[in-house]
């Protein structure tokens, strides 16, 4: 079954992409779930970071049927650990971005994320509104009763959602890698490959 997946492209490619729409589905939508909020287009980062993965993957799977055998696990391994420990700092700094720069709306209900700059980026009108009314001055008391693209400062607000898809994009990329070479090490054909390498070394020994 595996051998006829990898000698057919469009076999190949269809496994591909349900590798990653499972990815994207695991957890409860983990993936998709905590993905840029509607203003930096959602819709675009995770369509980007999906095809993104896609090749990542494939490069993989590649690398997988020519790695040498004696050193296929470990440099996998090895791999794998160190995307991994790339991804800490990115989910730190993903989530601090989106506590800086994201807030929930409606203010009382089921909410939504909705994309925000800081105090410095608020525009004159807001600013006016908080002046005249000190006690509605959160984020979403804001956007209820000012329209959203005059709330922060145009330039500032497409600088928050650009950090928040690079730090989306390097967390997922780094998991997902970490992922697909740990679950390569593992694989029936990376310990078949280790296990019959050595048979070859020591024939190569005798005379």
């Amino acid at each position: 079954m595996v051998k006829n997946i990898f000698n057919n492209p469009r076999g190949l490619l269809t496994w591909a992409v349900e590798i990653i729409g499972f990815l994207f589905s695991a957890f409860g939508g983990f993936l998709t779930n905590i993905a840029p909020p509607n203003r930096t287009n959602t819709t675009f980062s995770v369509g980007i970071v999906s095809f993104l993965l896609l090749i990542i993957l494939l490069i993989v799977t590649a690398s997988g049927r020519q790695a040498p055998g004696s050193r296929y696990r470990k440099r996998w391994i090895a791999f794998g650990t160190i995307c991994f420990l790339s991804a800490l700092p990115a989910v730190l700094l993903y989530w601090q971005a989106l506590q800086l720069n994201t807030y929930d709306f409606p203010c009382t209900g089921s909410s939504t994320r909705h994309l925000m700059a800081g105090v410095q980026e608020l525009t004159v009108e807001s600013k006016n509104w908080i002046e005249t009314h000190p006690y509605e001055k959160s984020a979403c008391d804001l956007e209820m009763n000012l329209p959203s693209d005059q709330i922060w400062d145009s330039s500032a607000m497409l600088a928050a959602g650009k950090r928040l898809m690079l730090l989306y994009t390097w967390l997922v990329i780094s998991l997902s890698t970490a992922l697909f070479s740990l679950v390569e090490a593992n694989s029936p054909y990376g310990r078949t490959v280790s296990n019959n390498s050595k048979p070859h070394e020591e024939d190569d020994s005798l005379p």
